[in-house]
């Protein structure tokens, strides 16, 4: 089994674990932006050290993230369509 073949095994694990309790029926897809959301702090955070997110404290971070996390995480506060 190659690198990128346990890579992408690992990734649809924790893609799994994140929808599990995610009460929608496009968890998948919701679960797969949490994911990308988070990737993108991540690497703004500390790969590209943007000044603004760097300078941010983890609680900063979090709290302005939660509304748009919570959203994504829960099928009652999301848009219908």
């Amino acid at each position: 089994m190659s690198r990128s073949s346990i890579r992408r095994a690992e990734a649809a694990r924790l893609q799994a674990q994140i929808s599990r309790p995610i009460p929608a029926d496009d968890a998948d897809v919701r679960a797969a932006l949490v994911s990308a959301v988070w990737l993108g702090v991540i690497v703004s955070r500390h790969l590209l050290n943007s000044d603004a997110l760097a300078a941010a404290s983890p609680q900063q971070v979090v709290d302005l993230l939660r509304p748009c996390l919570r959203s994504l995480t829960r099928a009652d506060l999301a848009p219908e369509g």
